[in-house]
């Protein structure tokens, strides 16, 4: 493990591999390396599908901790979670299919999307909250931070239109015009953003994902 943590050369030379054979695939035809690019894939999702295997158990230990510490507004919430995981994992290896009227879909249904509604209900209000403690029109930028988010938010609740029907037009330009734009340059940022990360981490000039020490960078 001190080899690892101090020379994490094996798993860089693993992923630069890995990289270049997806990138050349993607971007080069007729090159042959389709069959282990597939299979490289194949090994990813094996990965990923054990990845959430982890996540799930460690979920199920946190749930029990909270409920045999009768720890305060978090213990119930871990009867309810213990009691949708092995309803789904119940329903899923019974009948193994997503298909209209099996139990998965009732939860989905019922259980899932209401609280996912919920939750995103609940985030936009802390978000308005958090913008206006956060700027407080201090400044020219926070201001027209706050007026489009306003305006967005007028547009797609019905009260916009009942106080001034000039919102609606208002939002929809904010909202492909300024946001699309702003978005469509946030985007190419994040891009250039990730070659620079992936060429320093070809050259290995960073090795924080690897698990290495700062000192071993």
């Amino acid at each position: 493990m001190a080899f690892y943590y101090r020379n994490p050369i094996i798993p860089w030379i693993l992923s630069v591999i890995i990289i270049v054979l997806l990138t050349f695939d993607y971007f080069v035809p007729n090159t042959g390396l389709t069959p282990a690019v597939s299979e490289i894939t194949a090994w990813a999702s094996i990965a990923v599908a054990f990845a959430a295997w982890v996540g799930l158990i460690n979920v199920v230990l946190r749930s029990v901790r909270d409920i045999r510490k009768r720890r305060p507004g978090r213990w119930y919430f871990g009867i309810y979670e213990l009691f949708l995981i092995i309803v789904v994992l119940a329903s899923g290896f019974g009948e193994g299919k997503w298909a209209s009227g099996s139990i998965i879909s009732w939860v989905l249904a019922n259980a899932i999307r209401p609280a996912s509604l919920a939750v995103v209900a609940l985030l936009g209000f802390w978000s308005v909250r958090a913008m206006y403690r956060t700027f407080k029109l201090h400044t020219i930028e926070s201001a027209m931070f706050i007026l489009g988010g306003v305006l967005v938010m007028l547009l797609n609740v019905p009260l916009g239109s009942l106080i001034w029907p000039g919102f609606t037009p208002v939002g929809i330009w904010v909202y492909q015009v300024a946001y699309k734009g702003t978005w469509t340059g946030l985007t190419i940022a994040l891009g250039v953003g990730a070659v620079a990360y992936i060429v320093r981490y070809l050259m290995g000039r960073e090795t924080g994902a690897l698990g290495a020490p700062r000192e071993a960078q």
